[in-house]
């Protein structure tokens, strides 16, 4: 009866009904985008008893579920093995990220109760943060936070959904399958807030639509000016639509942004659920550094979210976008992925006529 995770589930390619799920033994399916799930009747029982609901309501329930998930899996012995097994798959992990150009990297939902240890990483940079949840206390956190080697306490939250489960707290453009979700209602994203700028967090809030960036902004300015010599951080991660308004008002507040140029296809691969006005305001990040003034690598950085990991992705994506305000020159790709030619470096070719990147082998 032991608790199987199958990830990758595309819910609006693959329908599992609930025939399909109670012939199946306890298994848990998460979305390909690790926003929602399913699960068979079996695993409902699991979860039931770990105070998880099996069959949430509403998107809203889903997503904030999901965090419970997640600690869940790796809070259990038989889901998460020790730290000493896991060790060869750290190795194999961090080896296959040099392989791809990188040198270092940022887990943003690390749940393990123990961290990476550096031994295993070399001169491999590994940054952590731990998913928000609503038991967490400030004594947690500095354990966790002295765990990861650092005297910063590292969080990241959620304020809405993603694209592909249909939850991104978009205001307009979803065509078919849009339900979009703020995770938290303005009071208790407050009081969420208030406690990461008493422990002075280092704190990442994952807010692909205007809305959800409405709200944080609200909220932020809700919670008054921070106390001097305050150390507390925060990076808005996404920001597929983030509005010029928005824009302006993140560079004033000193608010870092964290993007993924690799995203700018979310206007070819979700063109059948979002409006064609939609698909042009994704990822704006022309607007972002010639009419705000963010400057890549500074205040404006690039990420991956691990689809997929490496450069080479990031830069075709970013000099052969979909759209002309997602362009990217080369110089600006490097600068805000911290390019450092003392880790070494790797070659690139670009096919202009493919339109496509790829690492030399």
């Amino acid at each position: 009866n032991a608790l199987t995770v199958v990830t990758g589930l595309r819910q609006e390619a693959i329908k599992l009904t609930e025939a399909d799920l109670d012939s199946l033994p306890p298994l848990v399916f998460l979305n390909n985008c690790l926003h929602g799930y399913t699960c068979s009747a079996k695993a409902a029982d699991i979860l039931r008893k770990e105070h998880i609901e099996p069959y949430p309501g509403t998107a809203k329930q889903a997503e904030k579920e999901m965090a419970k998930l997640f600690f869940f899996f790796s809070a259990s012995p038989a889901l998460c093995p020790s730290a000493e097994h896991l060790a060869p798959a750290f190795k194999q992990c961090i080896n296959s990220w040099r392989q791809a150009g990188l040198y270092g990297a940022e887990d943003m939902m690390y749940t393990l109760p123990y961290a990476c240890e550096a031994k295993l990483c070399g001169n491999f940079k590994v940054k952590t943060r731990r998913p928000w949840r609503e038991s967490d206390s400030l004594e947690k956190e500095q354990n966790a936070s002295a765990n990861h080697a650092t005297d910063r306490i590292c969080i990241k939250l959620f304020a809405d959904g993603a694209l592909g489960a249909g939850t991104a707290a978009i205001s307009e453009g979803y065509v078919k399958n849009g339900h979009p979700v703020l995770i938290y209602d303005d009071d208790e994203l407050a009081a969420i807030l208030r406690k990461c700028i008493t422990w002075e967090a280092d704190t990442a809030i994952h807010t692909i639509g205007d809305m959800a960036i409405a709200q944080v902004l609200r909220i932020l300015r809700s919670c008054g000016s921070k106390p001097a010599g305050c150390r507390f951080k925060l990076r808005l991660e996404h920001c597929q639509f983030i509005t010029l308004k928005q824009a302006q008002e993140c560079k004033q507040l000193g608010i870092t942004l964290c993007m993924q140029p690799n995203f700018s296809h979310d206007s070819l691969a979700y063109a059948h659920k979002l409006s064609p006005i939609c698909c042009r305001r994704n990822n704006p990040l022309r607007m972002l550094i010639d009419q705000v003034g963010f400057l890549p690598g500074k205040d404006l950085l690039w990420g991956s979210d691990g689809m997929p990991s490496g450069l080479a992705p990031a830069l075709q994506s970013a000099l052969f976008p979909p759209q002309p305000e997602q362009a990217l020159t080369i110089e600006e790709v490097l600068s805000g992925y911290s390019a450092d030619s003392a880790f070494g470096y790797r070659e690139y070719i670009i096919d202009e006529e493919q339109q496509s990147v790829v690492l030399k082998q």
